[in-house]
């Protein structure tokens, strides 16, 4: 046992990921040249449910916003070796879009995460 779990007890799939996207910036947002900042916000969480421990990104349209525009939930797949993200947006219901991923597509995981949360930005801004 350690003094401490620097993983917050997540999956090895939704760390790696965590640490991954952990090295981007939110370049799909907007650039506020005054606070030198992204006019974006993104939450991160430890995403439970049943047996999974996951990571989810929550998005919010900018930097004070309250209001989620997207969470994104990634991590192992419980009954299979695979890596599953999972994108849920207010308003669309309960069925949140899935995408499946071979362990060894990590980079693949990763710019798909990006690749909703700037659609999600982008919809909101048009």
């Amino acid at each position: 046992m350690n003094v401490s779990d620097p993983t917050f007890g997540v999956d090895r799939y939704a760390w790696s990921l965590l640490t991954l996207l952990s090295t981007y910036e939110p370049d799909f947002a907007d650039f506020n040249e005054a606070s030198q900042q992204y006019d974006v916000r993104l939450q991160t969480d430890v995403y439970s449910a049943g047996t999974r421990r996951w990571v989810s990104l929550t998005l919010f349209r900018t930097s004070t916003s309250n209001e989620p525009l997207l969470t994104v939930a990634f991590g192992r797949d419980p009954f299979v070796d695979e890596i599953v993200v999972e994108c849920a947006a207010p308003g669309q219901g309960n069925k949140p879009s899935q995408h499946r991923f071979d362990p060894s597509d990590l980079m693949d995981a990763a710019s798909r995460i990006r690749h909703e949360l700037g659609f999600a930005y982008r919809a909101v801004q048009a």
